[in-house]
């Protein structure tokens, strides 16, 4: 038996975890090295102590006591702040029991994931970093073409005017002209802004059909115009929890790109569903399709295959999708129309439609 206790402490202390065991009673049994090493303390200086005494932390944090209290075992739970000096620490814990199932006490696994938490936020960095530089490339190139434009409009006036040849309504063209390109400008810093935007915040349960319902009165005008026929399909009860004004910018965003490609007496479905814990937002359009190559890059910031356009209208609404932790897709197949499909948590909402 002696033999037996020998081999078991072996067998613990060359684990790179910490393994810490409490007896029936809740009180330290057993520290193997590696749990020496995490916590700064020896195993001679806590043996016996109750556990909630060697560990000071929240009681719902006691994994290790909750699962000889409770039956219940863990697997990779966290804590709320980093624990046993500044570390990054996950549990499992495990219900030990004798032969004939009889409770002995309860052992905890604790593993230090400190170096792979802090390689993964600085490969998070990085990547926000490479987007970021990316963004500012393609900002720059945007904000460059408007100013080209005003600055050749202000030299050629200025030459003219030194010429005297110019007359009172080619100042007015040109400032119009000039007056346009400064509207881009400032648009286009308006998304830019609102793609850097933080998650939302002021989140309320919404009713996703009267959303779909008031943003089609706004584009009533644009689909009459264009003979498209726009059918609303709308389930019951579809609520999520979300900020208004961002949803809207999304549901309009998508509407308006498909109006723009679809041709007269085109149609135009708005459906929402409701599965479980998510709710469905889908836009879908019988219009061109989009072209192979151009789906996978059409959430990418400044990237547009339409004239004039600035590329941050769908990353502005993945944006915004993704600050409610939902999804936001398109299926396509050029030539057969497409498909944008939006995911949102579902809100359960007494009196829901």
């Amino acid at each position: 038996m002696g033999n037996e206790k020998k081999l078991f402490k072996t067998v613990l202390d060359s684990m790179n975890s910490a393994v810490v065991i409490i007896d029936r009673q809740g009180c330290i049994s057993y520290l193997n090295r590696v749990g020496e090493e995490l916590l700064g303390v020896t195993f001679a200086e806590i043996k016996g102590a109750y556990y909630s005494d060697a560990f000071p932390m929240p009681p719902e944090e006691r994994f290790t006591l909750i699962t000889l209290q409770t039956g219940r075992e863990f697997k990779d739970i966290g804590y709320k702040k980093r624990r046993f000096n500044n570390r990054k620490i996950i549990t499992d814990t495990l219900l030990l029991r004798d032969d004939n199932g009889n409770v002995l006490g309860a052992a905890g696994i604790f593993k230090d994931i400190t170096v792979f938490h802090e390689m993964e936020y600085q490969l998070r960095e990085g990547a926000k970093l490479s987007l970021m530089g990316e963004m500012a490339a393609g900002m720059a190139h945007e904000i460059r073409n408007p100013l080209a434009s005003i600055k050749g409009y202000l030299q050629f006036m200025e030459q003219k005017a030194q010429n005297q040849n110019l007359s009172g309504q080619k100042v007015m063209d040109y400032c119009s002209i000039m007056k346009d390109e400064l509207e881009r400008l400032n648009n286009l810093t308006n998304d830019f802004l609102q793609l850097a935007k933080l998650n939302p915040k002021n989140m309320e349960p919404l009713d996703l059909n009267k959303l779909v319902e008031s943003i089609a009165a706004v584009v009533s005008h644009r689909v009459c115009q264009k003979g498209i026929r726009l059918e609303l399909d709308c389930c019951k009860n579809a609520w999520v929890s979300g900020e208004e004004a961002s949803l809207k910018q999304v549901l309009i965003n998508l509407i308006n790109n498909a109006i723009d490609v679809l041709p007269p007496e085109g149609e135009l479905k708005v459906i929402t569903k409701i599965d479980r814990d998510w709710a469905y937002l889908q836009v879908v359009d019988n219009g061109p399709g989009i072209p192979p190559g151009v789906s996978e890059n059409i959430f990418t910031p400044f990237y547009s295959t339409k004239e004039g356009g600035t590329g941050l209208g769908l990353a502005i609404s993945q944006r915004i999708v993704h600050g409610h932790k939902g999804k936001i897709k398109v299926e396509s197949e050029q030539g057969q129309g497409a498909r944008f499909i939006i995911n949102l948590p579902a809100y359960q909402a007494e009196g829901g439609n």
